[in-house]
């Protein structure tokens, strides 16, 4: 349900900030101002993709863990993506991607979450006394039942 309603918020959003910006700007500078974030946002993304793949190679070359440059890799990609995506809210979260504070906090919030609900999971449904007992029958089945020696 919450992408869904990522779905639908999202576009909403930027189509009414769109018009507002429109309204108070113009179109042309509207546009113009989507054309450039997106220019400045791809040279930022490939400048800091590049980064981060020289850390992976170091980090994979001198033995060491390899996970948080992976993790600010797919962060940059989503960067990207949204940098890509003509609008002012993606391109404002975009933008906040490609800062390593964020992309830092991020991850380590999403480690400490997946920490917790691994920590607080329970692996076993609460079942009733009366559930553990199970009837049936059983049969060996390690000989056949009857030979082919006819």
């Amino acid at each position: 349900m919450p992408v869904l309603l990522i779905f639908l918020l999202v576009p909403i959003i930027e189509i009414a900030l769109f018009v507002t910006v429109g309204d108070n700007i113009g179109l042309l500078a509207t546009l113009l101002i989507v054309v450039v974030t997106a220019i400045f946002g791809s040279t930022l993304l490939r400048s800091q993709g590049t980064a981060i793949l020289f850390q992976l190679k170091q980090s994979a070359m001198t033995g060491n863990d390899i996970t948080q440059p992976i993790l600010h890799g797919v962060l940059i990609f989503a960067a990207g993506l949204l940098l890509l995506t003509p609008g002012f809210l993606t391109d404002t979260v975009g933008f906040a991607l490609l800062v390593p504070y964020i992309r830092y906090a991020l991850i380590q919030w999403g480690i400490d979450s997946l920490a917790t609900r691994m920590a607080t999971q329970t692996w076993f449904p609460n079942r009733s006394s009366d559930d553990d007992v199970i009837e049936g029958q059983a049969r060996d089945v390690s000989s056949p039942p009857f030979s082919r020696s006819d």
